[in-house]
């Protein structure tokens, strides 16, 4: 008994994987991806640079007033969040532009 199924593999059919996988999926109404809209892209870039605010104020309280670490800190922070808004910004524009391809599988 056991022998027989030993050397056997399990092969599944690539349809009903796909269809699995169709089923299982939200956009199955809507037949596009789900995308952000841009108010979610405006909250996530406020949590970043509040979290940036965070750090650099918990950095001034554990180095206590050397002024020159202060000016490194505010450069690295701001221009970290700067770049952050930037990055996300072109984001919202590649995902509002682009259009869908759908895959043809055979």
């Amino acid at each position: 008994m056991v022998r027989g199924k030993k050397g056997r593999k399990s092969v599944t059919n690539v349809q009903d994987m796909q269809d699995s996988r169709a089923a299982d999926s939200p956009e199955k109404n809507t037949g596009r991806r789900q995308r952000f809209a841009f108010w979610e892209y405006v909250l996530v870039c406020i949590f970043f640079i509040l979290f940036c605010y965070l750090q650099k104020y918990v950095a001034f309280k554990i180095l206590r007033g050397a002024e020159l670490e202060e000016l490194a800190l505010n450069f690295f922070f701001d221009t970290l969040w700067k770049g952050f808004v930037i990055v996300a910004l072109l984001v919202w524009l590649h995902d509002f532009f682009y259009k869908d391809v759908e895959d043809n599988i055979p």
